[in-house]
């Protein structure tokens, strides 16, 4: 006879461990944080979602190569403050373009993208992860 009980409790047990306190695993205002392409994320203690959509261009310099410019990576994202209209807005890698963006009061800044670029190996869109950092104080005039 099998004693489904046990196995019940040790499942139970299992998810109940790998749950995350609600707002522990939660980027906070200023600090760094990762995201994956395609993943959204709330920012703690706001009425703030970011996702990270997608690279749309990457002509960073392969790992090895010797280039005359570093490149860029496009980062797609999409900012939604609650109940109101969101933006999708467009982050650079480059220091030389646009790595921050303005949207009704909050910075945004891409700080990485990795995988760096391995020269004959494509990237698949999903194996994308940036770093961002999110605080208060948009610039007079460049909101958007």
């Amino acid at each position: 006879m099998t004693r489904p009980l046990p196995l019940l409790f040790v499942a139970a047990l299992t998810v109940a461990c790998s749950a995350k306190p609600d707002n522990a695993a939660l980027p906070r205002l200023g600090e760094s944080f990762r995201l994956r392409a395609g993943q959204t994320t709330l920012i703690a203690g706001e009425a703030l979602t970011i996702a990270f959509e997608a690279v749309g261009a990457d002509s960073r310099c392969a790992k090895g190569e010797a280039c005359l410019w570093a490149g860029d990576a496009v980062i797609r994202i999409r900012l939604q403050p609650a109940e109101t209209p969101g933006a999708g807005l467009e982050l650079h890698t480059a220091s030389r373009q646009q790595r921050d963006a303005y949207f009704q009061g909050y910075r945004i800044q891409v700080l990485k993208l990795e995988p760096a670029p391995v020269s004959g190996q494509a990237i698949s869109p999903a194996d994308y992860v940036a770093t961002f950092v999110i605080v208060r104080g948009g610039a007079a005039g460049m909101e958007t």
